[in-house]
């Protein structure tokens, strides 16, 4: 050891600072670089105790040195740690930017993978599919967006609408298209488009959204597009043969009625010829449930997949005509109160229609003998999702009786309607209420 010292000592004397530097520099670089982290603190540590130790007075010993050698021991372990703090920084960092940079390359071989998987279901969709920019050029689009142009993917790239369609017809799509940049919203629209290579048109459904950046900035216009053209012309025969089957059948509903008014007509004047006064209160009913049909028929309205009637023009005109044939000059009052947003079908109107007659012509006949006054009033409502009819008069009573045809008639025309009859026979008067519910798809209710 004392050779050692002594070799040490003969060869750094000279250059103290210099030696130093020379041989314990590199070491501390080497073990900074090449082990674990930490290598260059504990070099840092081995080099300074050997300096101390072999090359600064008293020498083989850790007395504190003086002067100059105490300066340059000072200066070599802070050099020292400076250097190996810095080389194990820059090689902490290349490791992290060797990780990133793996991360990095594992990150685009998978967003390879996701545009190339992307790029195989668009091309496998039947419907056109595409991407704009903010002036309206093609920036994506796949194979059958290019067949409807008629081109091939690498002409559309760069393209406006009006190069492949006429000009009218791309001025809309590019105001739409605007507006949806505007506005940051989705729409759902019908085009006629009418490519240059074909002579006719077809139509397209489009579905379009704007384009947004990482920023939330609109950068575009994506959509795809559906033909409906099949539907279209689909749609439009349907709508031909509705309204011809809306046309018979207001021409045969017109010739039913003017049978119906015929065959009322003829049972009245057939009346007229029979003496007997049963026989002609008989017809005179017949001939006014035949005239029910004709004015139900008569107020019958056509809708595009329905008929129906309304409950308070078809009831109103019922009763006028009842007043006016069966009241006269007499006392008696006959009013109605109809709900005006009841809508009934064909069949249920023409019950409807037949019971309030039957129990408004007992009312006038039987209810005010000897020119008694009084009045009948008729009432049709909803209540808790049923309809509720109800006749009254303030008469002597009679005009339904618990037994005989017209109670019969007016129990079947009751079940006809799916309702439940209630009959108070007063004093004053007698009162009859009908609770019937409305068609089971609700056509025959509107709130």
């Amino acid at each position: 050891m004392v050779l050692a010292s002594s070799l040490l000592r003969h060869t750094f004397t000279p250059g103290l600072q210099t030696g130093t530097f020379v041989v314990f520099f590199p070491a501390i670089i080497l073990a900074s670089m090449v082990f674990d982290r930490g290598s260059g603190l504990l070099a840092v540590g081995l080099s300074t105790l050997l300096v101390w130790y072999f090359l600064l007075e008293p020498q083989h010993s850790f007395g504190l040195p003086r002067g100059e050698e105490l300066f340059l021991l000072a200066l070599f372990v802070v050099v020292a740690l400076f250097t190996a703090l810095a080389i194990e920084t820059l090689r902490s960092v290349t490791t992290k930017l060797k990780d990133m940079h793996e991360a990095l390359r594992e990150t685009e071989s998978e967003l390879r993978s996701n545009v190339a998987l992307l790029n195989s279901i668009t091309e496998t969709l039947p419907d056109p599919l595409f991407v704009k920019d903010r002036a309206g050029r093609y920036t994506h689009v796949n194979a059958a967006l290019a067949r409807v142009f008629g081109v091939d993917k690498s002409l559309v790239i760069g393209r406006l609408d009006r190069d492949f369609i006429p000009q009218e017809q791309a001025l809309v799509i590019e105001a739409t298209d605007q507006d949806i940049m505007r506005s940051k919203r989705s729409c759902l629209i019908e085009e006629r488009v009418t490519p240059h290579h074909e002579r006719t048109s077809r139509t397209y459904l489009s579905s379009r959204a704007p384009l947004l950046s990482g920023e939330g900035e609109v950068v575009g216009v994506v959509g795809i597009a559906h033909d409906i053209q099949d539907r279209k012309l689909m749609e439009n025969e349907l709508r031909a043969a509705l309204q011809l089957n809306e046309a018979l059948l207001f021409d045969i509903n017109h010739r039913v009625k003017n049978h119906l008014q015929s065959l009322s007509g003829l049972l009245m004047m057939s009346r007229q010829d029979v003496k007997d006064v049963q026989a002609q209160n008989v017809l005179s009913v017949a001939a006014g449930r035949l005239a029910v049909l004709a004015r139900a028929y008569d107020h019958l309205q056509l809708h595009e997949q329905k008929t129906s009637v309304s409950a308070r023009k078809f009831l109103e005109s019922l009763c006028e005509a009842l007043r006016q044939s069966l009241v006269g000059e007499r006392p008696i009052t006959l009013t109605t109160s109809i709900d005006s947003s009841i809508e009934l079908d064909s069949q249920r109107a023409v019950s409807l229609g037949l019971i309030v007659n039957e129990l408004v012509t007992n009312a006038l006949k039987h209810a005010f003998p000897d020119q008694r006054s009084g009045a009948v009033t008729v009432r049709l409502g909803i209540s808790s999702e049923e309809y509720v009819l109800e006749i009254a008069d303030d008469g002597v009573g009679g005009g339904v009786r618990k037994e005989g045809s017209g109670t019969r008639i007016l129990s079947l025309l009751a079940d006809q309607l799916g309702g439940r009859l209630a009959v108070d026979r007063g004093p004053p008067g007698t009162r009859v209420s009908l609770w019937f519910s409305g068609p089971s798809d609700g056509s025959a209710l509107r709130c």
